[in-house]
């Protein structure tokens, strides 16, 4: 059983549509990741030049309270600097599994594609040859009403 050529056609587009859709997708996922390193990139510089800060207070002398202060603030950081990082892996996974997802959708679209591209041949060829045999008729007739 023969798919028809508008069918054909209709699930083209879809699939074209969905490959396109998906390209979005992983465009703004990575746009994503690339913002979340940044933000983990600034994160660990801002803690690199506080533990600079932090080791010359503390060789200058400074109190306990103010160590306290120090130790937790810088903690904090640490803190924020692991979630960043968890959040970066996390999105490097929606790259990974959207860049995936697009590359199935864009063989498929070109399997419909290819499809296609048969069925229109298959249609050409087939009207050749229902050309060829009307003029083929028309050659017979006309050979019979010639003298």
């Amino acid at each position: 059983m023969s798919i028809p050529m508008r069918t054909i056609q209709k699930i083209h587009s879809i699939k074209s549509l969905f490959a396109r859709q998906t390209e979005w997708e992983f465009a703004e996922h990575r746009r994503q990741l690339s913002q979340a390193e940044s933000l983990l990139h600034a994160i660990e510089t801002d803690l690199e030049h506080s533990l600079a800060r932090f080791k010359q207070i503390e060789s200058a002398g400074t109190t306990p309270l103010q160590l306290l202060a120090w130790d937790e603030w810088l903690n904090s950081q640490r803190c924020k600097l692991q979630q960043q990082k968890q959040q970066c892996s996390y999105l490097a996974g929606q790259v990974e599994t959207t860049r995936l997802r697009f590359i199935h959708r864009q063989r498929d679209q070109e399997i419909w594609q290819r499809l296609k591209q048969k069925r229109l041949e298959s249609r050409d060829r087939d009207l050749k040859k229902k050309e060829q045999s009307e003029l083929d008729e028309i050659s017979l007739r006309m050979r019979r009403k010639a003298p």
